[in-house]
């Protein structure tokens, strides 16, 4: 339903402004006008609030016969491998 109560002034400036958009967009001035508006007296509407990120802790032990020195050690075994398979 449309509701049309009496006349609404512009300035030349705004209405300038408004048919350009208008043209950028491709839609009709009082379709831009309605969202702009919209957009303007509700902005927290609109706007989705992001879910917090939340991480829960754990205490973290290294089993036996892991020495954190060699984590490394890996890396450059697997590296080293297939360096010489692409020989």
């Amino acid at each position: 339903m449309i509701l049309r109560r009496g006349k609404m002034r512009l300035d030349k400036d705004v209405l300038c402004l408004l048919s350009d958009e208008a043209r950028r967009l491709g839609l009709p001035v009082d379709r831009v006008l309605n969202e702009m508006v919209r957009r303007a007296l509700a902005p927290h509407a609109t706007a989705v609030e992001p879910t917090p990120y939340r991480t829960i802790p754990h205490k973290a032990r290294l089993g036996a016969g892991f020495d954190p020195m060699e984590f490394n050690s890996l890396a450059d075994e697997l590296e080293d491998d297939a360096r010489l398979r692409h020989l």
